[in-house]
């Protein structure tokens, strides 16, 4: 999560116990706040940044070890290991509701569970998913990428949600599938209404929870939703087909 700061950074990185930190240049100050409560810093695959003047700055990361993206994304393709559904796919982290977030080990199938479009009814082969919520949430990389991956569709990727922006990028890239959160929905419902609220490619939404008139919402911008329950430790374990 983008937002961790402090305490629950730290926590983070120790309770993963990662071997690589893939980051860009505009968390590094936040890292640098942790380093010295950190018991060792792994490598940093590093992005949009020198890697050699970080490692020897006279700053917080002096010394770390900084590969640099670049050399990374070019390098020769690696062996395809031989994994199994049941294997760990992610540490994925929750909310923290209950406390410090739980780092759930994410098998394969469980991830392709969430995504899968048979389940779902939402991803078809040659929809375009637009995809606003982050991808350190099931919902961004699980019902956003993977879905679109598995479905042979298109995916997206929008750094943050705009309801300024949402037509025009709906309009602009042809997408016919999102995910929302209520909240979001709500925003989109409360803005002024249009000639062009039925003039676009959007068919389907998933949105959780539904706004407060779902029908209304569907009918309004000519398309069909999908409501789903689920949660980072069991993916989702239930949904409702488009309608």
């Amino acid at each position: 999560n983008t937002s961790y700061r402090g305490e629950m950074l730290r926590y983070l990185i120790e309770d993963a116990d990662a071997s690589l930190l893939v980051i860009a240049a505009e968390h590094l100050g936040v890292l640098a706040g942790v380093r010295d409560s950190l018991p060792a810093l792994p490598p940093l695959v590093l992005l949009g940044a020198d890697a050699t003047e970080l490692a020897d700055s006279a700053g917080p990361l002096a010394g770390v070890t900084a590969i640099p993206w670049e050399t990374v994304a070019g390098g020769p393709p690696v062996p395809v290991p031989d994994l199994g559904p049941a294997d760990l796919q992610a540490i994925m982290y929750t909310s923290g509701t209950t406390g410090p977030s739980k780092g759930v080990l994410v098998s394969y199938h469980h991830a392709y569970q969430y995504a899968n479009p048979t389940g779902t009814h939402l991803v078809a082969a040659g929809d375009v998913v637009y995809v606003t919520l982050p991808l350190f949430h099931i919902g961004g990389q699980w019902a956003g990428i993977y879905a679109a991956l598995l479905a042979d569709g298109q995916a997206l990727l929008k750094r943050k949600f705009s309801v300024s922006e949402f037509w025009t990028d709906i309009d602009k890239h042809g997408v016919t599938q999102t995910i929302l959160l209520g909240v979001m929905s709500e925003f989109i419902w409360k803005q002024p209404p249009s000639d062009d609220d039925q003039r676009h490619a959007l068919r389907r939404v998933a949105v959780t929870p539904p706004p407060k008139d779902a029908a209304g919402f569907a009918a309004r911008f000519n398309l069909r939703i999908c409501q789903g329950w689920g949660l980072t430790e069991a993916g989702c374990v239930t949904a409702s087909p488009p309608f």
